[in-house]
């Protein structure tokens, strides 16, 4: 999800996210790192990697770039933010706010004269509109930027018809999935995928 004016230049950014679903095993993390080293996206937000400060050095010499760590525990929680090293070069990492402990952390980054934020996002698997509300509230009246870009796992979806198949729609968490798209409607913020793929019903497990 993200905002900017419609007049605004196209950014040479790319950003990819993706749930880790816990990384605390060594082969498991040296597997998906190498694996993620491959992938076009410059900027990786990671979701439930499960990382904590004795594991800092590991994850370091096992990624060729850089990292930013929101840890959780051994075996819950935690987010990071990996830069490639193509791009490490080219960005400045103005300001960095670690909204929740192990779940949200706001990043501020100028790249080629442009500021904007990109947040990292690991909702609860329970049904908390005022954890979702507390995101964009944070995120907005703390980033240096009107361009922001908001990107992780959500535990709901937008729409239970398209970005998502069978199970029982109270899996949805309703009342998150409510405030999400008030949020997107009434602050002016768009679903990059939708755009794109306005009917593509894909999803992921």
């Amino acid at each position: 999800m993200s905002t900017a004016n419609a007049t605004d230049a196209p950014l040479d950014l790319r950003v990819g996210s993706y749930n880790a679903n816990g990384l605390g095993n060594t082969n498991k993390r040296n597997l998906v790192l190498n694996w993620l080293k491959h992938k076009e996206e410059t900027i990786i937000l990671l979701q439930e990697t499960h990382s904590t400060p004795d594991t800092e050095r590991a994850w370091r010499a096992s990624w060729d770039g850089d990292i930013v760590f929101n840890h959780g525990t051994s075996n819950s929680t935690g987010i990071a933010v990996l830069f490639n090293r193509s791009i490490v070069s080219d960005i400045k990492i103005l300001n960095t706010v670690h909204i929740t402990p192990g779940r949200v952390t706001l990043i501020d980054i100028e790249k080629d004269g442009t500021v904007f934020g990109i947040v990292n996002v690991y909702c609860p698997n329970r049904d908390d509109p005022d954890f979702i509300k507390t995101i964009f509230l944070e995120a907005c009246s703390t980033t240096q930027s009107d361009k922001l870009i908001f990107a992780g796992d959500w535990n709901t979806v937008l729409d239970n018809d398209l970005d998502k198949v069978g199970g029982s729609i109270a899996h949805s968490n309703s009342k998150s999935q409510k405030v999400l798209n008030d949020i997107l409607s009434d602050w002016g913020f768009s679903d990059i995928f939708r755009l794109n793929n306005p009917d593509s019903h894909i999803f992921t497990h």
